[in-house]
C-alpha cells in the first residue's frame, strides 16, 4: 500500500507504523498520530497528548495502538470515536452487552496483541520480513519543510529492534513461538515461527 498524506516527518511514531504495519504504510492500523495530537486514553497510560517530535515513549505507543486499532477494526468501532471519550472500559461493556462474554480491560488488550501478532505471522508467511520494514528513503533523507521543518522520518535498526524485542518477535520480525504459546495462538497456524534465541 502507498503512504497516505499523513506524513512520518510531522509525526515521530507514524514512521514506524507505517514500516510495521501489516498491509503496508497505512495511518489506520495504528492511528498514533492521534495520541500525538489531542487524543488522551488513561488506561493506556496515555494521560495527555504526546509531543509529535519528541522520540520518547514512541516504540511503546506504536505497539499499544496497533493492538488497540485491532480491537477497533475488529469489533467496528470507530476510530475518530477516541476523540468522544469511548475507552477500553467502555469496549469491554459493549462486548459484553452483545456477547455475553465479559472481558477485563488487560484481556481485551491481550486480544488485540493476538489480532496483530497473527496478521504478522500471516503476513511472515507471505515471505515479509524485517527487509519490508522500511519507508521510502525521501521520507529519511529530505527536509520538506513547513511545520516540520527540520525532521526526518524517525525509523532506524536501534528502532526496529526495540519494537521487535517489545513484541515479541526475532530480529527477523517474526514473532517467536514463546509469543505465539504467550498469545495462545500457537495451535492457530502452520506458519513456521522463528526459534527460540
Amino acid at each position: 500500500m502507498e503512504l497516505p498524506a499523513h506524513d512520518p516527518r510531522a509525526y515521530v511514531s507514524m514512521g514506524l507504523g507505517y514500516a510495521t504495519a501489516t498491509r503496508g504504510a497505512c495511518h489506520l492500523q495504528g492511528f498514533s498520530y492521534a495520541f500525538e495530537r489531542a487524543a488522551t486514553m488513561p488506561e493506556l497510560g496515555l494521560d495527555a497528548p504526546m509531543d509529535r517530535f519528541d522520540h520518547a515513549g514512541k516504540v511503546v505507543l506504536v505497539k499499544v495502538t496497533q493492538n488497540l486499532m485491532s480491537l477497533f477494526d475488529s469489533l467496528k468501532f470507530c476510530k475518530f470515536a477516541i476523540y468522544g471519550g469511548l475507552n477500553l472500559t467502555l469496549m469491554c461493556r459493549f462486548l459484553g452487552a452483545v456477547t455475553g462474554q465479559q472481558l477485563e480491560v488487560d484481556e481485551l488488550m491481550e486480544a488485540g496483541e493476538r489480532i496483530y501478532t497473527y496478521k504478522r505471522l500471516l503476513a511472515t508467511r507471505m515471505g515479509i520480513s524485517r527487509a519490508d520494514d522500511t519507508l521510502p528513503e525521501r521520507l529519511l533523507t529530505v527536509d520538506r519543510g513547513g511545520g516540520a521543518a527540520g525532521h526526518l522520518a524517525w525509523l532506524d535498526a536501534d528502532v526496529l529492534n526495540e519494537y521487535y524485542n517489545l513484541r515479541g518477535w526475532d530480529l527477523h520480525g517474526i514473532p517467536t513461538t514463546a509469543t505465539l504459546r504467550r498469545l495462545r495462538i500457537d495451535e492457530l497456524t502452520t506458519v513456521d515461527p522463528a526459534p527460540e534465541g
